[in-house]
């Protein structure tokens, strides 16, 4: 008799267009990592009565605590549906490019390129993608974030690798990239979960992000998970749920240290080599109402996008106990990018506090661990803001 293994475990999603109900169409394949999967609690209610032989007298089962863990390494576009859900949003379509640009203007001093309509559409802040360079000016093409701009000249806040001269013709093209703020607007998932040895499916709908976590540690693969709360847990049974299930992607895993991931302290021109460990987490404080007469939820609710997380520097000088006393607010941005540098995301936390400062006292070496809170930067800019480079 076969037994489950958890090497033929899949677990799947599928977008909900109304809460609670399967959507009855095709179902993504999740790439697989450790625990990930459907959980299942239910409290015990036990009696108040007792008998004269010390015997316990009973106990019901009550409500199901239905929960979904998604534990996962980086790759780009695999998990965009997690985030919105984590996010309470929709990710912000990309702009149309603007193309077949002359530029005619590229100063590697002042971090500007220019030419006519390389602006356009474009804001402060945004995130641009640049291409279309040819050699020796490939070194050009990539992903920056924009600090000025007129509809034809654009000065970039982390470019420090830009080459002086004129495109050959007009090849270059510009284009705002696409990104995802938290908002208000519950974004739920249903999950199927499938032990394909013995045949056996289960399924979790209504399931919304209570929590998402990113992790980037030296010479190691960027890791982070999700936790779902659910609404309706179905099955077990032995036949798949939903339509057919749609293979994963099979983008490249992301590791900290590729040649194009950064980070920058403060909106520096130049990114940090100080930091060494850099994590975030970010927790809705969901709870699931529950109703007499009725074992789910009728609703699961949410308090503040909280985001908090810790970073690891080298202990250069005085600056950052210098901010951790005086309260100082300071800009974190991180670009996590392929082993090609073509697609990734750029993740942006423009206002945190240290609440913590803690130095690892070593013989040779002693760098200090912060903990840092996100603050709401503007009324349309929440705590974060993630981009997607492509």
């Amino acid at each position: 008799m076969a037994n489950a293994a958890g090497n033929r475990n899949r677990l799947s999603y599928a977008v909900e267009s109304v809460w609670g109900t399967d959507p009855a169409g095709n179902y993504n394949i999740l790439r697989k990592l450790g625990d990930a999967g459907i959980t299942l609690d239910r409290t015990q209610l036990r009696t108040a009565e007792w008998n004269d032989r010390r015997a316990v007298t009973g106990f019901r089962l009550g409500n199901k605590n239905v929960g979904v863990n998604v534990p996962f390494e980086l790759s780009y576009a695999t998990y965009d549906d997690l985030i919105a859900s984590a996010f309470f949003s929709d990710w912000v379509t990309a702009p149309a490019a603007n193309s077949s640009l002359t530029v005619t203007v590229i100063a590697s001093s002042t971090r500007t390129m220019g030419a006519t309509g390389i602006g356009t559409g474009i804001a402060v802040g945004d995130w641009v993608k640049i291409a279309g360079f040819a050699s020796p000016l490939t070194a050009n093409n990539g992903f920056y974030k924009v600090s000025a701009r007129t509809d034809d000249l654009l000065t970039f806040a982390s470019a420090t690798n830009l080459v002086a001269g004129t495109s050959a013709g007009a090849t270059v093209s510009s284009q705002g990239m696409g990104y995802i703020l938290p908002g208000t607007t519950r974004k739920s998932l249903a999950f199927c979960e499938s032990q394909l040895d013995i045949a056996a499916y289960t399924q979790a709908l209504g399931a919304i992000a209570d929590s998402m976590s990113l992790s980037v540690q030296p010479d190691a693969i960027i890791t982070g998970s999700f936790g779902f709360l659910a609404k309706t847990f179905t099955g077990p049974q032995g036949t798949t749920f939903g339509g057919t299930e749609v293979a994963a992607n099979s983008n490249e895993v992301m590791q900290s240290n590729d040649t194009y991931t950064k980070l920058w302290l403060d909106n520096a021109a130049a990114p940090t080599c100080a930091v060494t460990a850099f994590d975030f987490a970010l927790a809705n404080g969901g709870n699931r109402v529950m109703p007499a007469f009725c074992d789910s939820p009728n609703v699961i609710t949410a308090d503040d996008a909280v985001f908090t997380g810790n970073m690891t520097m080298l202990q250069e000088d005085y600056s950052m106990l210098t901010k951790y006393l005086a309260e100082t607010t300071m800009a974190l941005t991180s670009r996590i990018l392929d082993l090609n540098g073509t697609q990734g995301y750029a993740i942006e936390f423009p206002k945190i506090k240290l609440t913590s400062h803690a130095p690892q006292r070593g013989k040779s070496n002693t760098p200090i661990t912060m903990a840092w809170s996100a603050l709401e930067y503007s009324s349309t800019f929440n705590a974060c803001k993630i981009w997607r480079l492509v």
